[in-house]
Parts: structure tokens; sequence; C-alpha cells
């Protein structure tokens, strides 16, 4: 008789999520971590995208967190040419969707210039994270605390997203997280 971790690797196949963090991995963020090596144990293929570095150095990493940071595609990390670059390569590639998208990042703004340079900016990495996704070929992501970017990437490329919230934060300004 199959064990349950059995009947669940048979469940989910080699079916391939990205997972995109805000930063990974993180002190404040080991349950991301498990969650992500649990469902590779189930066999999900899981590549995970981080918006930031990881909190410490990499001698201070356990060597599991270690491993995870070796895989893991950071998106700050490759600089503001990286973004300008997505920005022209989505404009000439897929203009309809990219407008759309830029479209939603300026209207959730609600014109306050803070929230518009921010979203923007979370704009652009959701283009690098969405190349990144079609680059492997993955049309899932799921997201931790990188929410907006992830709606962002939705809005321009033909992906499917889900989120984990952690917090009264979001609900407390769901309009603000744009919920």
């Amino acid at each position: 008789m199959p064990s349950p971790d059995q009947k669940h690797a048979e469940r989910f196949g080699r079916k391939r999520v990205a997972y995109l963090v805000s930063q990974y991995p993180a002190v404040n963020h080991t349950f991301v971590l498990r969650e992500i090596r649990g469902l590779r144990s189930l066999g999900m293929d899981v590549r995970v995208a981080s918006v930031l570095p990881p909190d410490r150095r990499s001698e201070s990493l356990s060597p599991e967190e270690r491993e995870e940071a070796n895989s893991t595609y950071y998106i700050r990390s490759k600089g503001i040419r990286a973004l300008v670059l997505a920005n022209v390569r989505a404009s000439l590639s897929m203009p309809k969707s990219f407008f759309a998208g830029l479209a939603l990042a300026i209207r959730s703004s609600r014109w306050n210039v803070l929230a518009l340079v921010r979203h923007l900016y979370y704009f652009s990495e959701g283009l690098v994270t969405g190349f990144w996704m079609r680059d492997l070929g993955i049309e899932n992501l799921h997201t931790h605390f990188a929410s907006t970017v992830a709606l962002f990437t939705q809005a321009v490329f033909p992906i499917r997203f889900s989120a984990t919230f952690h917090g009264p934060d979001e609900f407390n300004d769901p309009i603000g997280f744009l919920l």
C-alpha cells in the first residue's frame, strides 16, 4: 500500500511551479524554505526567485539554506540594466499585454507619486520574473511576501498565480496591497 507521501507524489507528478519570495533564504522565512523543500520531496519541480538576496552572508547560512541560495534566481541582483531591458523586451515582443500591465501599475498607484514609483519598480521586477519563468517553461507562480510583483507578472504574461498571505497588514489595507 502506498504511503501518503507516495500518493501526493503520484498526484503532483512532475508539476512545475515557480515560487516568488521577497527574500530567500531569510531567518524569518524558514517556513517558506520548509514548504518548498517539502513540495520537492513530494515530487514537484519547484524553482525559486527572490526579489532580494539572502539576509545573511553565505557562511552564516545553514547547509540547506546555502543549497537553496545557490539555486535561487535573484531579481534585484540583476541590476537596473536588467529591469530596463525587460521593459524594452516586453514592450517590443508583447506590446498589448505590456501596456495593459503598465496601465494596471499606474492605476493601482492611485496617483500617489511614491506609490507610482514603487509600482513601476514592482512592474519591472514582474517583467524580469515573467521572462525567467518563460525561459524555464513554467506557467504557475506562487508567492510569499511579493504578491504585487506577482500580480504585475500575471498582468503581462500568460501565467496563473497564487499567493499566501501571512498577517494582518494585507487585511488592514486591502486596497494598498491590491487585494
